[in-house]
């Protein structure tokens, strides 16, 4: 029997103190695809400049390294788009990509944003912000693919 392989969307951690760009994949959410018995890869944005925007992400789609992308998104039976307090363009772009090709797609928090924005939707900061940042328990079992 094979195993469904996830494809986890990176998204890019950088703070004031660090020389460098890291690109991040949560713990939780890799264990929650192994703990399920799929197999977790990352997708890995294949731009050298982080491109956040919000909702006029499409201003930079054409700076966006698509043919990559898409390369390893078809290793894959299914996405998930992490959530974060900021997005990139990239994101935004696979969620309207995975839509138009029929490819099940999983938005946590913001990778949910990015599928409104990729839809055409707008996206609004709530105030109850302890909403945010909740323990893994709180979404591990909502991670499922059909095979």
């Amino acid at each position: 029997m094979n195993k469904p392989i996830i494809g986890i969307i990176a998204k890019h951690d950088i703070k004031s103190e660090r020389i460098r760009t890291d690109s991040l994949i949560r713990d939780e959410v890799k264990q929650a695809i192994f703990d399920n018995g799929a197999i977790a890869i990352g997708i890995l944005s294949a731009n050298d400049e982080i491109q956040y925007t919000v909702d006029d992400w499409v201003k930079c789609e054409n700076e966006i390294n698509k043919k990559e992308i898409i390369e390893q998104i078809k290793l894959c039976n299914g996405i998930i788009l992490q959530g974060g307090n900021s997005n990139e363009a990239y994101e935004n772009w696979i969620a309207k990509y995975c839509y138009e090709n029929d490819i099940p797609v999983l938005g946590l928090c913001g990778g949910q944003n990015s599928i409104v924005r990729a839809l055409g939707g707008t996206t609004y900061r709530i105030k109850n912000k302890e909403k945010h940042n909740q323990p893994k328990e709180n979404f591990e079992s909502i991670i499922y693919f059909a095979s």
